[in-house]
């Protein structure tokens, strides 16, 4: 039977190495999601600096290139919520199809497969007549991180953990083995020295 520290030690490394595993990737989505772009060559262009007579517009219209497939689009609002709560947004792609509609002026889309893609935005009434449509489109090109490496990841994480199991198993064995190997033979234990009396 193993003792608890032993159990609750390989507990712990297991659980480290699951958060080591995917920390690459993760770090790797944050720095792309919060602005930075990924290749240096690739540029965030405001959509302020390129579309200034827009009176509906993207705050952002190059992003860089995503390997999550998800994106935050975000505009300044055409009308003030206040005073005309039946205007909302809609964000399409080229083809036409609707990736949001709402009153807020943000959208967070998602699940986007590889490819190319151009978002344009519109805001419409409360009878579904387009009021204002953005004249600069924000574009993404999304490429999704290979399968190989996330059968590379876990091979390595695997390995780590198979490794470490091993050397926590054989040092307890050999820690248990020393215990009892002294509880057998009382007679390893020094005894006071006799030699001096008289």
């Amino acid at each position: 039977m193993r003792s608890p520290k032993v159990i609750v030690a390989i507990s712990f490394l297991l659980q480290a190495l699951s958060v080591l595993a995917v920390l690459p990737l993760f770090l790797h989505g944050l720095v792309t999601a919060s602005g930075m772009p990924a290749d240096p060559d690739q540029t965030v262009v405001p959509a302020a600096e390129t579309a200034s007579q827009d009176a509906l517009a993207f705050t952002e219209v190059q992003f860089p290139l995503s390997h999550e497939g998800h994106l935050t689009l975000s505009w300044s609002p055409l009308v003030p919520l206040d005073r005309d709560p039946e205007l909302t947004y809609m964000v399409v792609d080229d083809d036409g199809q609707r990736y949001y509609q709402g009153v807020f002026p943000t959208a967070f889309i998602s699940g986007l497969a590889n490819g190319d893609y151009r978002f344009h935005l519109h805001a419409v009434d409360a009878d579904g007549v387009r009021i204002a449509t953005s004249l600069q489109p924000a574009e993404i090109q999304i490429r999704h991180w290979p399968g190989s490496y996330a059968w590379a990841l876990m091979a390595i994480g695997f390995t780590i953990v198979g490794v470490m199991v091993v050397v926590i198993v054989l040092g307890d064995r050999q820690t248990g083995d020393t215990g009892n190997r002294q509880k057998r033979n009382p007679a390893s234990e020094t005894a006071p020295s006799q030699g001096g009396a008289i």
